[in-house]
């Protein structure tokens, strides 16, 4: 196995939406779930190839873009640390309003927004640093491409790819140490942990071989619960380690 450690920096302050939620709070995750990185390196990934981002004003459809099943993309935690900052807001009251998360923003306004106070919380860190796993040393390398590159991130934020480390082995051991990563909830007992509910996609068989870097839509039918947990302190586990990075092998049957 391999490994990428891409330090993102971001330049104002991110929310990433918990859940489940509700419809007068936007609470934040303190760090960047896994998907969400995903589909961030596949959009700057395209930025960076003078490609178009996709067009997802098709209401009909749903579709998602992310990198290839064989990439296993863990997340990003923060560094030096998270701060959750709470406020109010004004925000959105009709659950099928899409204005915040567009990618695209029509150049005139087509209806007046329909607002309702919220609670709103914003993550304030430095950067965040995450990994990106292969069993293909060469399959990374494309990813280089994308490095000064930036994009929309989360619900609300921005970040650019400020460093990327790596290609770089990773071998499997056994050891007490601090992850760097997430950690499944269910391996995480015995540590100081906090555990957040999240969602993991649903890869459909038909097409993965087929998808690739940039390509069109990838092939997920949808995505299944997965219960994640941030350790606080050293946790005996099968890791991979290298180059500084201690990732939980069990992680990746998720990812």
């Amino acid at each position: 196995m391999f490994g990428l450690r891409v330090i993102l920096r971001p330049t104002a302050p991110l929310t990433f939406r918990r859940i489940p939620f509700s419809t007068l709070e936007m609470l934040t995750y303190p760090f960047l779930p896994p998907t969400t990185l995903s589909g961030f390196l596949d959009r700057t990934l395209r930025l960076a190839r003078g490609q178009a981002l996709p067009d997802f004003s098709n209401a009909g459809k749903t579709t998602f873009y992310a990198l290839p099943q064989s990439y296993h993309v863990l997340g990003a935690l923060a560094d030096p640390g998270p701060t959750i900052v709470p406020t109010t807001r004004h925000g959105v009251r009709d659950l099928g309003h899409v204005a915040f998360s567009r990618l695209h923003q029509p150049q005139q306004k087509t209806s007046k927004e329909n607002y309702q106070l919220y609670r709103w919380e914003y993550l304030f860190t430095d950067a965040l640093v995450g990994y990106v796993l292969h069993e293909d040393e060469e399959s990374l390398e494309p990813l280089f491409e994308i490095l000064n590159f930036g994009c929309k991130l989360g619900k609300e934020g921005w970040a650019y790819v400020e460093h990327i480390d790596g290609p770089f082995a990773l071998e499997v051991q056994r050891e007490k140490a601090r992850p760097s990563c997430l950690v499944p909830a269910i391996e995480a007992f015995g540590g100081s942990t906090h555990m957040y509910p999240l969602y993991r996609y649903a890869w459909r068989e038909a097409g993965a071989t087929a998808h690739v870097l940039g390509g069109g839509p990838a092939p997920i039918d949808g995505f299944v619960p997965f219960l994640a947990a941030v350790v606080d302190s050293p946790l005996e586990l099968d890791y991979y380690r290298g180059n500084g990075a201690t990732i939980p092998v069990s992680l990746l049957a998720y990812f």
